[in-house]
Parts: C-alpha cells; sequence; structure tokens
C-alpha cells in the first residue's frame, strides 16, 4: 500500500506526496493505479500522471486544477529516464470520491465534475481558461457551433469559387470576343464590371476541450494527504 500526502511549498504552492513502499524501477508494463494531472503553470494548464513510484506532485495553490484516478499500462523508459503510461492500450477510470486529508483528518470530500479549458488564442496558445458544470459546456458548445459555422461558411466559399471562375472565363472571353470586333474599353470599366471574387472565411482561433470528469482541486497553501473512497465505502487500493 502506498501513502499518499499533500504538501505545499511557499514558492510553489501546494503537492500531493505519492510515497511508495518500495523505490525499486517498475517492471516493464506494469498494471498500475496512477494519477492524472492538468494542473495550472502560471499562465496555462499542462496534462501528465504520477506513477505509483511518484512521490511527489507539484499544484500551484489557490488554484483550480484537475486529477483522475486511472488503471494503465505503466513501464520506464531509460532513455528519457521517466515512467510512461500506455492510455492507448488501457485506461480505466477509477469510480468513487477523492478524499482529502489534513492532520490525519478528511477535510474535504470531492466528486468528479465537468470541466474544460477554454484556449482564446488557439490550443498552441499559451492561456488557457478552466472552466467547470455548466460553464464548461456552455464555452464548448460555443465553441462547437463556431466550428459549424466556418464549415458551413466554407461550403458556401467553395460553392461561390466556382460559381466566380465560371463567370470569369466568360467575362474574359466577352472581353476577347469585342476587342477582336476592335472595341475598346478602359481600365476603369474593365474593373468597374469585372467579377468579384468570394472572400475565404476565417476560421476560429478560439479553441474549446471537450468537457470531462475529473476532481476539481482547489486549496490554499499546505500539506494534505489524498486517497480515492470507492462506491462501497472501501478505500481503493494503492490510492493512499
Amino acid at each position: 500500500m502506498r501513502k499518499l500526502t499533500i504538501f505545499l511549498t511557499i514558492t510553489i504552492g501546494w503537492i500531493f506526496c505519492l510515497a511508495a513502499l518500495s523505490l525499486a524501477q517498475a517492471p516493464i508494463l506494469r498494471e498500475q493505479l496512477v494519477y492524472g494531472l492538468n494542473v495550472f503553470n502560471g499562465r496555462g494548464y499542462g496534462g501528465g500522471f504520477a506513477p505509483y513510484s511518484e512521490d511527489t506532485i507539484y499544484l500551484i495553490a489557490d488554484k483550480d486544477n484537475t486529477i483522475s484516478g486511472n488503471i494503465t499500462l505503466v513501464y520506464f523508459w531509460p532513455i528519457t529516464g521517466k515512467y510512461v503510461a500506455g492510455f492507448q492500450a488501457l485506461n480505466e477510470k477509477v469510480q468513487g470520491t477523492l478524499e482529502i486529508l489534513q492532520g490525519g483528518e478528511v477535510i474535504k470530500t470531492l466528486k468528479e465534475e465537468d470541466n474544460s479549458l477554454y484556449y482564446p488564442e488557439g490550443y498552441w496558445g499559451e492561456s488557457a481558461i478552466f472552466y467547470q458544470g455548466e460553464e464548461a459546456h456552455a464555452y464548448f458548445e460555443k465553441f462547437t457551433q463556431a466550428i459549424e459555422e466556418y464549415y458551413e461558411q466554407t461550403s458556401q466559399y467553395y460553392e461561390a469559387q466556382t460559381e466566380y471562375q465560371k463567370n470569369i472565363d466568360e467575362f474574359l472571353n466577352e472581353i476577347k470576343e469585342r476587342r477582336d470586333k476592335g472595341e475598346e474599353f478602359t481600365v476603369e470599366e474593365i474593373e468597374k464590371s469585372i467579377p468579384r471574387e468570394p472572400k475565404q472565411p476565417t476560421p476560429p482561433i478560439l479553441y474549446v476541450t471537450p468537457p470531462k470528469k475529473d476532481y476539481i482541486i482547489n486549496l490554499p497553501l499546505g500539506r494534505y494527504k489524498i486517497r480515492i473512497r470507492a462506491e462501497d465505502g472501501t478505500i481503493v487500493q494503492d490510492s493512499l
């Protein structure tokens, strides 16, 4: 059984410590409970996970961060000296509630809540805004509507582009025929009557992640422990 401790520093914030009984290297492809993370880094959010062997998770105090319990396959990658999770091969969500302890007592019990990230500068932008509950769904709906509108505008644009190409070909042929007959035109006359090319729509810049359920943690500076209590009331193995 491993111990989970939440520990806060003055400069960083609060920390979850997951102290394992053994410091031995995990064998290749070991199935284990890990904590999936999406943590605030001062400007945006970064994902990751804490394997069984990890003894500390650093989180900034008084900011929304998310944690989830997952059963997955973990292996050690000697080139980088880090553990890697095979979420694509196995990713089972651990059901239950997250208990936060301080001084040996449970001070908060968390249920999973819907949450999403809003990137106003696009997915590759540095900043991200955290939303939860109904707001998470509202902003994701706003994003999907913007994408649908863009696709519709793009479809209309290609139709207009096809029509424009047809019209411009007919216009140029007409000008040529009239010039062959001796007719003369000024630049202004041609520019006035030439078909106008349609404007290509601009894709939306913003990006919003689909809402997902996680434990949302926002705690003041301090040292804490965490564990997951299963739906049957027992403590999930290796979550403490």
